[in-house]
């Protein structure tokens, strides 16, 4: 029997074929859940919590400057210390699910957190604040006052807040007079040995059936010292809870995910990010100290030192080329670590995702670049925290980050700034040593896969011969040969398996781009 020759090199062929992967010029099925993580308005979030950090001598009650230019004190920062508080909600779960969810589930995402992120410690007891009716409030003597009157009850998300874990009620008269204390509250207990209060609840709201939502979370208050994000809220939707066991670890890295946006990876937040001397990011009004309001988003506006508008000429597209606008997150670590890993010096930043409407746009990174990185907004099988998000984390002046708690991300590593920098459809391009040989292969090759007991059946498509190779073939003299275009998509049945396969539906697009080599392999591309 023969031999068969040792395969060649595959070159530019294997950037090539990943990029066809992240054109989604791939068939094969794919359910992804869509992250719908609703940022909080300005006015839902409670702000002014005071609390004592480990590195000072008073409480934040202080002067709102002098907090701002103290240097954080590296010996003070501690693992971060998350106390979960559920809703009654919880405990009506099915008990299958809340023994995965209390034993499992939530134990092993706060872990990971309190590893990966380090916070000056919190000293004392947290008592957070009162809602007021009103959206106008007046601060004296560095206590939030109410006017007239506080809420009766005090919300986080979902969940109402303990009377043990608030504050007393202080209130003004409209012009801000006769500030007191109502004499009909009493301060609670507090919460002890806790950096982060989360709040949980598992209701089917009507957020749940919207995609393919698993849970969603937000932060509710915010303390006085630097802003940082105290309290928080997480739900999870019950009927989305899958206690398949190939599931769990899709489970756990969505609640990881969850729990990030209210720690600070959130479009509610980036008005709030300090530098490393402690000092706003973002320049604040005189009266109330807080940035200034986007009245059409009704969240805090950021500055150009947290999130720069960048406009990429020449965007390829179908049909011609457009002026692209991208939002970058342009924070020094996040610069640094995007530049190291795409290899490309003149990165401005890390792209925010421009598409989802409200519960997507830029509270994720851009999946075109980042694809399986666990903060883009929609969930693919693999997903990793990278360097990049912690590095976010690190640059929000809240937290040091612990980066041997990242993964590394594979997507894009190396791929230099035509990956980076431009359109899917030009790097193709620009790695056109392929079009001759690919194209003129096949333009749809059957692909079938087997794994964890299921068999998978696609296509994988190539985009037309005119669309890719074109512009390059005309200056070279050349023509797409008659029959390259590809067959209409619905000659090509989709993956659709019954039994509730669950996350095995998918196979993630490591395992696509791997099918995709071994064809390169096969043809011996260079």
């Amino acid at each position: 029997m023969a031999n068969s020759p040792p395969p060649r090199p595959l070159g530019n062929m294997a950037k090539f074929l990943a990029a066809v992967g992240i054109c989604s010029w791939l068939l094969v099925s794919a359910t992804a859940h869509n992250c719908q993580h609703q940022h909080p308005k300005a006015h839902e979030v409670v702000h002014g919590v005071r609390i004592q950090l480990a590195d000072s001598e008073d409480d934040s009650a202080g002067d709102p400057a002098r907090h701002s230019v103290r240097r954080r004190s590296v010996a003070a920062e501690q693992p971060l210390r998350i106390l979960l508080v559920y809703d009654e909600s919880v405990y009506r779960l099915e008990e299958e699910k809340f023994n995965l969810i209390n034993d499992t589930v939530l134990p092993e995402a706060v872990q990971f957190w309190e590893q990966a992120l380090m916070v000056r410690e919190t000293k004392g007891v947290i008592r957070l604040n009162r809602k007021c009716d009103s959206t106008q409030v007046y601060v004296k003597n560095g206590h939030t006052h109410c006017i007239d009157h506080c809420k009766a009850t005090t919300m986080c998300g979902e969940v109402q807040v303990p009377d043990a874990h608030l504050d007393v009620c202080r209130v003004c008269n409209a012009t801000g007079q006769n500030c007191r204390i109502d004499s009909n509250t009493q301060p609670g207990e507090g919460i002890e040995n806790a950096d982060f209060v989360f709040y949980v609840s598992a209701r089917q709201t009507q957020r749940c059936f919207k995609g393919l939502t698993v849970a969603y979370a937000a932060h509710c208050q915010q303390e006085a010292a630097l802003d940082r994000p105290i309290a928080g809220h997480a739900n999870l939707c019950p009927e989305s809870i899958s206690t398949k066991p190939q599931e769990l670890q899709t489970l756990i890295s969505t609640v990881k995910h969850e729990i990030l946006h209210a720690l600070g990876f959130s479009v509610s937040l980036y008005a709030f990010f300090r530098d490393d001397e402690g000092k706003p990011r973002t320049p604040r009004k005189l009266d109330t100290g807080k940035p200034y309001l986007n009245e059409k988003l009704q969240i805090h506006q950021w500055s150009n030192e947290t999130i720069r508008k960048v406009v990429r000429e020449n965007w390829s597209v179908r049909g011609g080329h457009v002026n692209k606008v991208v939002d970058m997150m342009v924070t020094p670590r996040v610069i640094a670590e995007v530049r190291a890993h795409f290899n490309c010096n003149k990165l401005e930043g890390a792209e925010l995702e421009d598409q989802g409407g409200e519960g997507t746009a830029l509270t994720h990174w851009e999946k075109r670049i980042l694809e399986n990185e666990a903060m883009t907004g929609t969930h693919t099988q693999s997903p990793v925290f990278s360097r990049i998000t912690l590095a976010l984390m690190e640059d929000s002046g809240w937290y040091r980050a612990n980066y041997s708690m990242a993964t590394p991300l594979t997507w894009g590593k190396g791929m230099g700034c035509a990956f980076a920098m431009r359109s899917c459809k030009d790097w193709i391009q620009y790695n056109h040593a392929s079009c001759n040989v690919l194209l003129s292969r096949a333009e749809a090759m059957p692909l079938r896969i087997a794994a964890n007991g299921w068999l998978h059946k696609g296509t994988i498509m190539c985009p037309p011969c005119h669309e890719l190779c074109g512009a390059q073939f005309a200056v070279q003299g050349k023509q797409c040969r008659p029959g390259e275009e590809p067959d209409p998509l619905n000659k090509y049945p989709r993956d659709n398996l019954a039994c509730g396969a669950g996350s095995e539906k998918s196979r993630s697009v490591a395992i696509i781009t791997a099918a995709l080599l071994l064809f390169g392999l096969r043809w011996g591309f260079s």
